[in-house]
C-alpha cells in the first residue's frame, strides 16, 4: 500500500458537538427500535465463524435508516500498512456522527486491503447502530486467548473466570 495516503483518523466526531445532535439521536433511537433481528448469512472458512455479510447488513438497515431520515456514508481509508473505513451517519438536519476504523493489513495485495475495508465497514455499522451480530468471544481472538470457556447453559448462573496463570490460560478450573 502506498505511504502517500496518510489519513488523519479521529476517534469520534460529531456535527458541532454532542449537545447539538439531538435530532440525529432521536432518529437513531427510533430506527434502532425498528431494526429487524439480523441473521448471520456467511461463514468464515478459516475459523468456521458465522457472521452477517456487508450486503445482507445493508439490505436490512438501509430502508429503516432512510425511513428515519438517516444516511450512512462510508469512505475507504488507507494509512501506511492499515486500511479501513470512515463512517458518517448523517441526519437530514445536517447533524452527523463520524468515526474511523483502521485495521492492519498483512500484505500489499489489493484483496487484503479490500477485505480490511469491508470488515471495517461492517463492524462500524454494527457499532454505531448498536447491533450485535457476531458471537462475542470477549476479545479472545484479539488477545490470543483461545482457550475460552463458553457461557452458562440456559437456566444456569454465570461463574467468574478465575485461576488464570500468567499466560492467561486456565489452570485447572472446573465448572
Amino acid at each position: 500500500m502506498s505511504e502517500q495516503n496518510e489519513s488523519k483518523v479521529s476517534p469520534l466526531t460529531t456535527g458541532n458537538d454532542f449537545a447539538n445532535i439531538g435530532k440525529l439521536m432521536a432518529a437513531l433511537m427510533k430506527a434502532r427500535n425498528e431494526l429487524p433481528l439480523l441473521k448471520n448469512d456467511s461463514v468464515n472458512g478459516q475459523y468456521n465463524h458465522r457472521f452477517i455479510s456487508l450486503g445482507a447488513l445493508l439490505k436490512e438497515v438501509t430502508p429503516v435508516l432512510n425511513k428515519n431520515r438517516l444516511q450512512l456514508v462510508h469512505l475507504p481509508v488507507v494509512s501506511g500498512q492499515q486500511a479501513g473505513a470512515e463512517l458518517l451517519l448523517y441526519h437530514e438536519s445536517g447533524q452527523f456522527i463520524k468515526n474511523s476504523l483502521l485495521l492492519p493489513v498483512k500484505d500489499d495485495h489489493p484483496q487484503a486491503c479490500g477485505s480490511a475495508i469491508t470488515y471495517a465497514r461492517r463492524y462500524s455499522i454494527c457499532a454505531i447502530l448498536g447491533i450485535a451480530t457476531d458471537k462475542d468471544d470477549d476479545a479472545s481472538s484479539a488477545t490470543g486467548f483461545h482457550d475460552r470457556v463458553d457461557g452458562p447453559a440456559d437456566g444456569e448462573q454465570s461463574k467468574p473466570v478465575s485461576n488464570l496463570n500468567k499466560n492467561n490460560r486456565r489452570s485447572g478450573a472446573k465448572w
